[in-house]
């Protein structure tokens, strides 16, 4: 009787560690799938401004133009794209039990990281615009604020993973916390990419 007992209460313990996973999954996709569609809005709005060009009013003359500074951008994006190529790697290396792979893979994601959000964060103080410079300005600097909250928002992740991963908590069996935050670190690197693009090609001169 006790050893049925036991084995009931075995089972239902694993059954509601697996749902607390899901609900940590679904928590997190479902924040990522919001963000987007936040994301997708701001961008919306940036189409919408430049083929409307109201009163003018997208890049008035005498504004000036993004010039050198989008060389820091390219820099920024690259330091992103290694993030996460880094922090895939150490993914596969959860998943595989190799802890050398996982632990640099991490490590170098996270250096990544913090590398993206300095340029990012030099790169905003030395724009030539400000927001009373037109609809572009006005657009293209919220959504390179809103790419450094992505950014600042990742510091906490990344010093709770990379803490953990040298410490050797994770595991083929045991890397939820690589998984969940792997769908706000991938989504960030892709934004970041899309807002480098965004003045490339849509270019504020029409």
């Amino acid at each position: 009787m006790d050893a049925s007992l036991a084995t009931g209460h075995a089972e239902g313990h694993a059954a509601s560690h697996v749902d607390d996973d899901q609900k940590v999954r679904i928590g997190m996709f479902l924040y990522v799938v919001t963000d987007i569609l936040f994301a997708l809005f701001l961008l919306t709005a940036y189409l919408f401004l430049r083929s409307s060009n109201t009163q003018n009013a997208w890049f008035p003359t005498g504004v000036p133009d993004l010039g050198g500074v989008q060389s820091i951008a390219l820099f920024e994006t690259i330091a992103l794209v290694i993030s996460g190529l880094a922090y895939l790697v150490g993914h596969l290396g959860a998943r595989a039990d190799n802890q050398a792979l996982l632990r640099g893979g991490i490590v170098v994601a996270a250096l990544a990281w913090l590398a993206a959000l300095g340029i990012q964060y030099y790169y905003v103080g030395h724009l030539p615009i400000i927001t009373s410079d037109g609809a572009f300005a006005s657009s293209y600097i919220t959504l390179s604020g809103y790419h450094m909250f992505h950014l600042l928002l990742g510091l906490p992740m990344l010093i709770g993973i990379t803490v953990r991963s040298l410490q050797g908590r994770y595991s083929a069996a045991r890397h939820l916390g690589i998984t969940t935050i792997g769908y706000f670190w991938y989504w960030a690197v892709i934004l970041g990419i899309i807002i480098w693009l965004l003045p490339i090609l849509l270019p504020p001169h029409l």
